[in-house]
């Protein structure tokens, strides 16, 4: 019985090893505007994480000014909407619909294509313990697409080649791309890798377009 604890302990020492491992790897750099308007360069990261059992919204992420920094929480409350990570961006939404206000921009046309990042979990059934892997590929999305941040329709199977062409209404040759059923529902990621591909995704040129 020792030897099984004893087995269960390393285990979840090892896990939460490989977790922090991940977090020491898992910033990106980027920038965001504070509510001055103020542009703060730094390091980004935590920005996907899942709303839990004790924190039933996550409104805020994780930034420090340099690689050996301080890692600090900044909140939605703190920003003036958009937030820059590498080549992608999100932006804060008062939406009700969202269990954290934190929206990844897809497309930035009129109307325009977010998608809320959660990360996944690894289950230790044997101790009950849930333990995040912080692995960008492991994240689920749900996307959501209308006018602004704060107005939004989520994206479903039924809606996906209507809602797709107010998003690309300005952009034919990209829309017959789903006319066409090259990209469906289905293959959604597939869609978001081409639009970031051909930089349909909002960049910082237009930062003051939101």
């Amino acid at each position: 019985m020792r030897k099984i604890l004893l087995s269960i302990l390393l285990l979840i020492v090892c896990l939460a090893a490989n977790g922090q491992n991940s977090a020491d790897d898992d910033w990106t750099q980027g920038h965001y505007y504070d509510k001055s308007g103020k542009k703060i360069d730094g390091l980004v990261a935590d920005y996907y994480l899942n709303p839990s059992l004790f924190n039933s919204t996550i409104d805020y992420f994780s930034f420090k000014t340099t690689k050996t920094g301080k890692n600090v929480k900044v909140y939605a409350k703190e920003i003036n909407s958009l937030v820059v990570v590498g080549v992608d961006s999100f932006v804060v939404s008062n939406s009700s619909e969202l269990k954290k206000p934190f929206l990844s921009v897809i497309a930035n046309n009129n109307t325009k294509l977010y998608a809320t990042e959660v990360s996944k979990y690894v289950n230790v059934p044997s101790v009950g313990l849930l333990i995040r892997v912080l692995d960008k590929k492991y994240l689920d999305c749900t996307y959501y697409y209308g006018p602004d941040p704060n107005n939004l329709t989520k994206l479903t199977k039924k809606n996906f080649v209507s809602a797709m062409d107010l998003v690309l209404a300005d952009k034919p040759d990209q829309y017959a791309l789903i006319k066409d059923k090259t990209f469906t529902y289905d293959n959604i990621e597939k869609m978001v890798t081409f639009f970031k591909t051909v930089q349909v995704s909002i960049n910082d040129d237009n930062d003051d377009s939101q």
